[in-house]
Order: C-alpha cells, then sequence, then structure tokens
C-alpha cells in the first residue's frame, strides 16, 4: 500500500515534469500561433498550482516566440499580490515586446473580479506608455474552462485599443 508520503512525491514529482514537458515543447515550437496554443501552454505551466493562487508572465517577442514563462507572486488559497514593477523589470530583462499574463482560480471558475480587471487595464495602459503589448490576461480555470478577460477589462475601463478583435476564436490567429 502507498503510504501519503510516497504519493505527495510521486505527485510532485509528475507536477514537475508536467511543467518541464510544456515549456519546453513550447519554446520549441518557437511561436504560438493562436490562442488555443497560448492556453494549452499556459495550462500545463500552471496545472501543478493547485494550493495557492499565483500570477504567471509569458513573455514573448515580437514575432510571438516564447522568451520565457515566469511565476511572479504567490499568494493565498484566495488572493495574490501583483507587483506591477516586477511584471516590467522582468520585460527589459527578457527584451520581451510582448506580454501574456495568467493567473490561476483555485474555485475551477473563470469570473475575474474587480480587482482582476482593473490590474489588467493598469497593466495594458503601463506596457502602452513603454512601448510594450499586454496581448491577453487568461485566467487559469478547471480545464477547458480558461477565459482571457483582456477585452472585458478595456471595455469595463471605456479604454480603446484598435488591435484587439472583440471576439476572439480561439482556434484562429491570435488577437494582434
Amino acid at each position: 500500500m502507498l503510504t501519503e508520503k510516497i504519493i505527495k512525491e510521486l505527485v510532485d514529482i509528475i507536477r514537475d515534469n508536467a511543467k518541464v514537458y510544456f515549456e519546453n515543447r513550447t519554446i520549441n515550437d518557437k511561436s504560438l500561433k493562436c490562442m488555443n496554443d497560448v492556453i494549452e501552454y499556459l495550462e500545463g505551466c500552471m496545472v501543478y498550482e493547485k494550493d495557492q493562487e499565483v500570477f504567471g508572465v509569458l513573455f514573448l517577442d515580437n514575432q510571438h516566440r516564447v522568451l520565457n514563462f515566469d511565476i511572479i507572486a504567490t499568494g493565498s488559497l484566495t488572493s495574490v499580490v501583483i507587483p506591477v514593477r516586477k511584471i516590467i523589470q522582468r520585460s527589459f530583462n527578457y527584451n520581451a515586446s510582448c506580454i501574456i499574463l495568467c493567473h490561476n482560480h483555485l474555485s475551477g471558475l473563470n469570473n475575474p473580479s474587480e480587482e482582476d480587471l482593473n490590474l489588467t487595464a493598469v497593466i495594458h495602459q503601463t506596457c502602452k506608455n513603454l512601448d510594450m503589448r499586454l496581448l491577453d490576461h487568461i485566467i487559469i480555470a478547471k480545464p477547458n474552462k480558461s477565459r482571457s478577460i483582456l477585452q472585458e477589462a478595456l471595455d469595463r475601463f471605456n479604454i480603446s485599443d484598435y488591435t484587439i478583435k472583440k471576439k476572439i476564436d480561439t482556434k484562429k490567429d491570435l488577437p494582434f
């Protein structure tokens, strides 16, 4: 009979290997072609985060090739504090021209909070002022329930961005 300790160790090994697999696969593929690629990649990176909320950033070049994925902040069961300055610093460190934000909801629900929408709008404007692009903000929820919230945030705060399509077809080209 497997003890609880052995089961926990096996789960940790599987989580670590899954993260490495998804990171390497996408980096080796060179670029993300559609929203399904982005969501699959982010779900793969974040699937191991089940005990606390985490906030990650996918750093891309101007051809949407993955430069890096970093967990920027970890939080509690219900929240995480996001250091905007750290996101911008890492973007410059990687020489990223584009970023995609993501965070998980432990509840499995994909509804954005007011804080989620506000943060998205703030980072969008900050990136715009620094000649970078926030391409999206994805909530990682239950499998196949992840959700883009960038357009909702821009609409909520009446921010116009002609580069973003209103409806995103996840099987077609990225909306940028």
